[in-house]
């Protein structure tokens, strides 16, 4: 009888560790889906807000679900299998898949953005996915795949620093979600970096350009200060008198040849007066 119990004690302890590992995995996925979206999306925005940049969130609004989803199903698919082979193979997809939807989001969600904004503009091609986009996109993508080997080998160190912080009965408790949290974010920052670089830098720059142009001019620096700093400031000479703190920089096209967005000064959603595109 002894035996039995003692046989089936080890049971229920080998169940539930098995268990934890299983949400360990699971969870390493969806906190690197989170921190991947926060640094690539949520930086992007909190940027192009400084800069009072038209819609600067939505980008992080389409994409942070997505890479919730993408980081929960590369977990799940992980906690199944304790290969590691298989482990790097779905991370190297999964981040393959993130960095294609990073290159398409500013593209294909500010078409979207429009369309939700305006119905008149439903169907229309706002913001073309052109073969400057696609260049970067390929880029990024072959850069993050390869940093999806990384992901896969630290997804095992991940867990079992966490399962060397459990509880006394075997659950997660905060220290083991601190080590997944200390592991993951470092980790899900390597491809932001990449997609921050290759593809949201270039196109934030111009509406930041025009962000610190405005701040310039408003706040009284004179033409020879504006001057030195940048010729193309020199665009904004005949709307001196128009502007003031309260703006928003508009995205009007992209270059596909300089590979930048051009932008407009709004004053209060009144005044539309378009700058010339200016160079990263």
């Amino acid at each position: 009888m002894t035996g039995n119990l003692a046989a089936m004690s080890i049971q229920s302890h080998e169940h539930g560790a098995s268990k934890l590992i299983s949400l360990a995995r699971t969870a390493y996925g969806v906190i690197f889906g989170l921190a991947f979206a926060l640094a690539v999306w949520g930086y992007d925005g909190f940027l192009l807000a400084s800069s009072a940049a038209e819609q600067p969130w939505t980008k992080l609004l389409f994409g942070l679900p997505l890479a919730i989803i993408i980081g929960f199903v590369a977990g799940r698919l992980t906690s199944r299998y304790t290969s590691m082979g298989i482990s790097i193979a779905v991370w190297m997809m999964a981040n393959g898949l993130l960095a294609v939807i990073a290159g398409r989001m500013p593209f294909a969600g500010g078409n979207l953005a429009a369309w939700l904004a305006d119905q008149r503009l439903w169907g229309v091609d706002v913001f073309p996915y052109e073969r400057a986009a696609l260049v970067r996109t390929t880029l990024v993508v072959l850069t993050n795949t390869t940093l999806g080997v990384v992901v896969g080998v630290l997804k095992d160190q991940a867990v079992e620093r966490a399962w060397d912080r459990t509880t006394a009965d075997d659950k997660m408790g905060w220290r083991s979600w601190v080590a997944l949290f200390s592991i993951c974010i470092p980790v899900a920052i390597l491809p932001a970096v990449s997609v921050d670089g290759f593809i949201n830098r270039p196109l934030r720059i111009p509406q930041q350009v025009v962000g610190e142009l405005v701040n310039l001019t408003v706040s009284g620096a004179n033409e020879e200060m504006i001057g030195t700093r940048d010729s193309s400031y020199r665009s904004i000479e005949p709307f001196r008198e128009s502007l003031s703190k309260r703006y928003v920089s508009h995205r009007v096209e992209f270059g596909s040849d300089t590979e930048t967005w051009y932008s407009a000064y709004l004053d209060n959603g009144t005044l539309g007066e378009s700058f010339s595109g200016i160079e990263p």
